[in-house]
């Protein structure tokens, strides 16, 4: 335990040393493709909070995690939850930016990891993506537009492909 605390508190001096990017992103996703069929008409909500250090002046990498809300029952089958299921991920993430101008730029983001539905680890399984965002300076911060495509698998012959479209917001500190 000791190990793990010296670990966390080296990790922490050393992202308070650094510049540290914080984005939220909130979307509403849509599936274009699932096994079982049943699940194709799942839609959910999509929030998730990354952690990232610039690496380089166009490359950040760093951590997130995400929350997946259904707001069907056709993914119950999908993922052997409730009627109201959701859906915790933890993930890498990985981001790209070409400059547009001084104020806006594009974002390109990577990002995958495990995905736990309803807290259950029997279930476990995981996340995938990839997109693309136009962001635009605001006051030290950025706010963007864009979206994804974004698979999840949970376990043998249990996926979906979906489409997440929304808003990003991006604190540098």
């Amino acid at each position: 335990m000791k190990k793990l605390l010296v670990i966390a508190f080296v990790m922490v001096a050393a992202f308070a040393l650094a510049e540290i990017n914080l984005s939220v992103f909130g979307g509403y996703a849509f599936t274009i493709t699932s096994t079982p069929v049943d699940a194709a008409s799942a839609s959910y909500i999509d929030v998730a909070l990354d952690l990232t250090y610039g690496i380089s002046n166009q490359f950040d990498a760093g951590v997130g995690v995400g929350f997946a809300y259904f707001l069907n029952s056709a993914a119950t089958e999908l993922i052997n939850a409730s009627q109201n299921a959701f859906t915790l991920d933890i993930f890498a993430v990985g981001k790209y930016s070409i400059g547009i101008d001084d104020n806006s730029k594009v974002v390109m983001r990577v990002f995958g990891g495990a995905s736990i539905p309803e807290l259950n680890f029997k279930s476990l399984g995981y996340v995938f993506g990839a997109g693309a965002f136009y962001s635009r300076k605001y006051e030290g911060m950025r706010i963007g537009l864009g979206a994804s495509v974004e698979m999840r698998n949970y376990g043998e012959g249990k996926s979906m492909t979906s489409v997440p479209v929304g808003v990003r917001i991006d604190v540098s500190f």
